[in-house]
């Protein structure tokens, strides 16, 4: 079993974009049990059990996982993509964490894609994640309105300009730098 695993990842690698199509010709999906629990019901409306194990492996089984595949998988532009990173997101428990703690527990588990349509796809879809737990989380905690998010659209616009930021900060081919001016 483990070597099918190695295998599955390494497909996955070589062919990101066709990483649900590779995890349903692998033969792994049926030995994988639906996760009960982390985030994840199999109950959702729109959460199919493909998605379900698929996220499963990639966060058990992590030290195989191809980061750079993983990434570029979760920026395409197909409903697959978006509902295994969405399963994905819904994983980590945030609620009590800040934003920025936030992000980076989520970008220490994959490689973002370098392309900007990509990194949007899957920021936005972190910072409504993140928004929702967090709000859920002051509500539950008697503390309802004490985030400084307001929206979930202040998290993406806070999430990508970091991003940005970063890349700005920590890239060598960029010849001019972002300053205050």
């Amino acid at each position: 079993r483990r070597r099918s695993v190695w295998e599955l990842m390494g497909k996955i690698e070589e062919s990101p974009k066709k990483a649900r199509a590779i995890f349903d010709k692998s033969g792994l999906a049926d030995s994988i049990p639906v996760p009960p629990s982390g985030g994840l019901a199999a109950g959702e409306p729109g959460t199919e059990e493909w998605v379900l194990k698929l996220v499963w492996l990639l966060r058990t089984v992590n030290f195989t996982v191809p980061y750079a595949a993983v990434g570029e998988f979760f920026g395409q532009p197909k409903e697959d993509s978006e509902k295994a990173v969405t399963a994905f997101a819904e994983t980590f428990d945030w609620g009590a964490a800040d934003i920025e703690k936030a992000l980076r527990s989520f970008l220490e588990a994959f490689l973002l894609p370098k392309e900007a349509q990509q990194i949007d796809r899957v920021l936005r879809i972190f910072a409504h994640t993140y928004y929702r737990k967090h709000v859920e989380h002051c509500r539950s905690s008697g503390k309802e309105g004490a985030g400084y998010l307001k929206h979930p659209d202040a998290a993406y616009t806070f999430a990508f300009s970091v991003i940005l930021l970063n890349s700005d900060q920590h890239n060598p081919k960029l010849k001019k730098r972002m300053s205050l001016k």
